[in-house]
């Protein structure tokens, strides 16, 4: 469902649109608007400034589209890494008790962190130091977890970091695409403001002509 904000951007680009391509259309209206400077030129330099405003709106709606796939994949890729690594982290609590080194080095104490940046950190730290480790890796031997699995799970984590920075990238994308459809749009607004203006002056004995306007 589009937002309000949406709605209300298509809502002033359907009535800018049907005054400028009315005036345009109509030779009467179009006279008397000459009369005043708003020719046919004129009025297709405000059509120009309409059409780049529809194209960067597309432009901004295909970026956000892109930027919530991106952050529904991290989402995704969190929660199956997250899952291997808790199941991980509670076997090495088991394979590592008493082992002062592994408890510092694995991070093996305390609450996991909730944020995706402490998260990642800690989860990083774990894999890594684990997997750099010959002595501690080898007593997850035992209890199932080879190297090559840690290392599977490890991959898991580095694909969570690498799609965090996707989805950045894509939300920065995202938001420049707004500024520069707001940019745009701001330079219709102030173009249409006077175009209104002017409308009601060279068409006030023309009341039929202003309906055709929407005003």
């Amino acid at each position: 469902m589009p937002t309000r904000k949406k709605q209300s951007l298509d809502k002033c680009l359907l009535a800018a649109q049907l005054m400028i391509n009315n005036s345009l259309g109509d030779p009467g209206i179009l006279a008397a608007l000459s009369q005043f400077g708003y020719d046919q030129d004129k009025l297709q330099g405000g059509k120009q400034l309409l059409d780049e405003v529809k194209t960067l709106s597309n432009k901004q709606a295909v970026e956000y589209g892109i930027q919530y796939a991106a952050a529904d994949g991290l989402k995704e890729k969190w929660a199956t890494a997250n899952k291997s690594y808790i199941r991980t982290l509670k076997v090495a609590r088991i394979a590592l008790a008493g082992n002062p080194k592994a408890e510092a080095a694995l991070l093996l104490r305390g609450r996991r962190k909730q944020s995706l940046a402490g998260w990642l950190d800690q989860a990083t730290t774990f894999y890594t130091n684990l997997l750099n480790d010959p002595d501690l890796s080898q007593q997850m031997v035992e209890y199932g977890y080879a190297p090559a699995k840690l290392e599977v799970e490890a991959d898991l984590i580095r694909r969570v970091a690498a799609a965090n920075t996707t989805q950045k990238q894509n939300k920065g994308s995202a938001r420049q695409a707004t500024g520069h459809r707001n940019a745009k749009l701001a330079e219709l607004e102030a173009w249409l403001s006077d175009f209104r203006a002017i409308v009601r002056v060279a068409l006030e004995d023309h009341p039929a002509w202003l309906k055709q306007l929407g005003l």
